[in-house]
């Protein structure tokens, strides 16, 4: 009498259509991110596959679900956010570096260290510095991977630190010397430098290894 399966198909026919960019149910996606009885893995889940949507009613709903009771949700709210320049946004992002949570405020940290020029008000520096220094915390806690290199280089190409950022994206090849998104990375850092032969030969390295890989290729035709 009771068809204990329909709520879970129901869920996994939104997650379905995000999957397909079908995006026909977006009403019905974000009114389910946003209901207070949703399932967290289903909502958190739902906020990262329609990340590439921009779209003002999809902002209000990461609005409202970067105050989710769920960490989880939180989270992933914040990481969408920050790929969102809005003025909304970049608030969310620094109240969220006062999260109780960790996760949450490393990933509000990763979303501000892409506005490197950006000033909060000084009631906030304080929690701005912890959740930055537990940011670079978490991309280096395995330095043995080479991963933790080429993020670190990222970090330090979004501050203008290019020379660093080079120096990082070289390390992470080290380990990796196959780490195509690496190559691009430092070309575009040796590009900043006006060292334009090691860009070029960053991305002949790449397209040498993957000659279809759209950001090299991208790159090459910028360069």
């Amino acid at each position: 009498t009771r068809d204990y399966q329909a709520p879970v198909l129901k869920r996994a026919v939104l997650i379905e259509a995000a999957r397909k960019r079908d995006w026909t149910k977006l009403t019905e996606m974000l009114a389910y991110i946003n209901d207070p009885k949703r399932d967290e893995v289903f909502a958190t889940s739902l906020i990262r596959l329609i990340s590439p949507v921009q779209d003002q009613k999809f902002l209000a709903a990461l609005l409202t679900a970067a105050k989710d009771p769920s960490p989880l949700v939180r989270a992933a709210a914040i990481q969408v956010l920050g790929l969102i320049p809005t003025t909304e946004s970049l608030q969310a992002l620094i109240e969220a570096t006062g999260d109780e949570y960790r996760l949450v405020r490393v990933r509000a940290a990763a979303g501000i260290a892409a506005f490197p020029r950006m000033t909060a008000p000084d009631a906030y520096q304080a929690q701005l510095k912890k959740a930055n220094q537990e940011y670079l915390a978490s991309i280096t806690a395995r330095p043995d991977q080479w991963t933790s290199h080429y993020n670190m280089g990222n970090y330090q190409l979004g501050q203008g630190e290019t020379r660093n950022a080079a120096a990082s994206y070289q390390a992470a090849l080290k380990l990796e010397p196959q780490a195509i998104m690496a190559m691009v990375n430092s070309s575009i850092a040796y590009a900043k430098m006006g060292e334009i032969d090691k860009a070029e030969k960053s991305l002949q390295q790449a397209l040498k290894i993957a000659p279809d890989n759209a950001a090299a290729n991208f790159n090459m035709g910028l360069l």
